[in-house]
């Protein structure tokens, strides 16, 4: 069994939603948690909306974060993506508009890839890229 994946692979995986959060931001402060992800669902709702997403099928999330060498506090890469998967969640009663899934756990979302990326070398701009694919 290979552990290798390719989310371009369009036999395997097809992109469904795709969006930038103009910030970067990790889990570990549940008061600041809850208004990130009302945040992000505030700035995808209209996306899901009015997608044709279906729901409660196998998810894959790539997070590309672009973090300055300037950046005031290190930034635990891995704490990036509970927030943004959470986001998706009916677990969170709050979450009327983004539900994909019903739980965040696997199998509905199968692959996480999060990618940290020097934004000097970039735009010079801090964001995460967020892609979602259905895995087919």
């Amino acid at each position: 069994m290979s552990n290798l994946w390719n989310l371009d692979d369009m036999n395997k995986y097809k992109k469904i939603l795709s969006f930038t959060i103009n910030k970067v931001f990790t889990f570990g402060d549940k008061n600041k948690d809850k208004g990130e992800k009302i945040n992000i669902r505030n700035l995808v709702k209209d996306i899901v909306k009015t997608s044709t997403v279906e729901k409660e099928k196998n998810y894959a999330f790539r997070i590309t974060v672009f973090i300055n060498k300037k950046h005031k506090r290190r930034i635990d890469i891995d704490n990036i993506p509970k927030l943004i998967i959470d986001s998706f969640s009916q677990e969170d009663k709050n979450n009327k508009e983004c539900v994909l899934y019903k739980d965040d756990c696997y199998p509905n979302v199968k692959i996480v890839e999060v990618m940290g990326i020097n934004a000097d070398n970039n735009d010079n701009k801090e964001k995460v890229i967020v892609e979602i694919f259905e895995c087919l």
